[in-house]
């Protein structure tokens, strides 16, 4: 085969797939729906009560007992809790472990596969922090966020991050699937 015809089968075989990811991915905008406080917060967190003023996106931010509802899943987030864990697992010299217990619902009439690594996504006053610690996950004991949800069903468990001790906000975004645009914002003030 010619150089030329090779290379223009790669570049048309690339573009098949830039397409097809391009037309996969959909929006997904979450909707609010405000729940009933189950859980009382610990005392050293609180609830982001208020959105930032003059943010385009504040529709989706979403603070503690706030729904987030997608178009086959509903995610809340109903405690936050703080640790230094104990242990082998324990946070290093000057961060603690928050974990964030969510209630992810199946709204739909098909199986929903759940990812942390995939839909989560987290911030400490603005930073980007990894996905997973493994520390962090092993100092809440409750379950983790990851696997498939039967129809009508529902998940619980905790999605755990270790941060700086003197974090004042933490945000967990979270998208309904892999490859939609929309996210839930959950925000949270750390205070003393």
């Amino acid at each position: 085969m010619k150089k030329w015809f090779k290379n223009l089968l790669a570049v048309s075989i690339i573009l098949c797939f830039a397409i097809i990811a391009i037309a996969s991915t959909e929006s997904d905008e979450p909707a609010r729906d405000v729940v009933t406080q189950t859980t009382a917060p610990s005392s050293t967190v609180e609830a982001n009560d208020s959105p930032e003023e003059n943010n385009a996106a504040q529709d989706f931010i979403f603070g503690l007992n706030d729904k987030a509802v997608f178009r086959n899943i509903a995610v809340t987030a109903t405690r936050v809790e703080t640790s230094k864990g104990e242990g082998f697992a324990t946070a290093d010299e000057g961060n603690i472990f928050v974990g964030v217990w969510f209630v992810i619902e199946n709204t739909s009439n098909e199986e929903q596969h759940i990812s942390t690594l995939l839909l989560f996504d987290s911030y400490a006053d603005y930073v980007k922090l990894n996905n997973f610690s493994l520390g962090a996950a092993m100092a809440f004991s409750g379950g983790t966020l990851d696997g498939t949800i039967s129809p009508g069903r529902r998940m619980e468990g905790y999605y755990a991050v270790e941060i700086p001790e003197n974090t004042t906000k933490l945000e967990i975004e979270v998208k309904s699937a892999w490859l939609t645009s929309g996210k839930a914002v959950f925000t949270f003030n750390l205070t003393e």
